[in-house]
């Protein structure tokens, strides 16, 4: 059956397959293990492989990002997640043994902490208006459901409750139709009742904490909304933001140098593989 499945070609290009076998040393250039199989079982198949959208050649970043929920299984974005993934880890190691707290800044903000960037703004009140039905589809619902209401107390049915409950629903709905869309400028009546706003930056509630714990870093998505579509802009991203006491510049250059090399050399310890194939295929080939 194994060798069935090889020789019909039932195994395309993002099958799941489950191997059993002996992992060995490869003999082989380009890898440095191989796995001796003794039993293969196809687990889900590619129906139509023909339209599969990851086929087996290069694809540009451009395309990934129109295949989100497969880009992962490619090279390319597998590495980047795995240096992502170990930078996190040396970030939280290098604050942690350096007496630095972590400690957690709101994500949606009143606070425009010093005006660091243009700010997405949160609001519940945006979207209402479109949302809403017609008055005119609204009125011809409500006559059709008077009648049903009528015809349902002419029969004496048990459900002449739940169909005045829906011609009272569509009446509310009417009634809000009529007051027109909310005005997104009437902060008093949104959600928080005030201005608010994806965090541009965790500044402020971390010199807050640093004043109590002595040395503090945040670090977690924040968000920008500068109306520029560069490499060197982003809308939302991950930042490191440390707060020291009492501290003088010598002391922040010292901190912020020595945390860059600790987490250089942790890269290049645990994903030394994954950074040479990045320079080697989309570093070289981008310059």
């Amino acid at each position: 059956d194994n060798y069935m499945l090889l020789e019909n070609n039932d195994i395309a290009t993002g099958a799941a397959v489950r191997v059993t076998g002996t992992l060995q040393e490869s003999p082989a250039k380009g890898q440095a293990v191989e796995l001796a199989a003794t039993s293969l079982e196809l687990v889900g198949v590619v129906v139509d492989p023909a339209t599969y959208p990851l086929s087996k050649k290069r694809h540009t970043l451009e395309y990934l990002r129109t295949q989100a929920h497969l880009r992962p299984r490619t090279n390319v974005i597998g590495a980047v997640a795995r240096i992502r993934s170990e930078l996190s880890y040396a970030t939280h190691t290098f604050f942690r043994g350096h007496g630095f707290w972590h400690v957690h800044t709101p994500i949606i903000t009143a606070s425009d902490c010093e005006g660091a960037g243009e700010q997405f703004v949160v609001t519940t009140l945006l979207g209402e208006g479109a949302e809403q039905e017609s008055a005119e589809e609204l009125e011809a619902a409500i006559s059709e459901q008077g009648s049903a209401v009528r015809a349902a107390k002419e029969a004496k049915s048990d459900d002449v409750q739940a169909q005045v409950a829906k011609l009272l629903e569509l009446k509310e709905k009417l009634a809000a139709a009529s007051a027109g869309p909310a005005d997104p400028n009437d902060v008093e009546n949104d959600f928080f009742a005030r201005r608010t706003s994806l965090t541009v930056s965790g500044q402020l509630n971390a010199e807050a904490f640093a004043c109590a714990l002595g040395k503090v870093y945040t670090f977690g998505p924040t968000f920008r909304a500068e109306n520029s579509n560069t490499s060197r802009h982003l809308a939302e991203f991950w930042m490191v933001e440390p707060e020291l006491a009492y501290a003088d510049l010598q002391t922040d250059l010292s901190c912020a140098a020595s945390y860059l090399r600790h987490c250089c050399q942790h890269v290049l310890d645990n994903c030394a593989e994954d950074v040479a194939f990045l320079d080697k295929n989309v570093f070289q080939r981008n310059d």
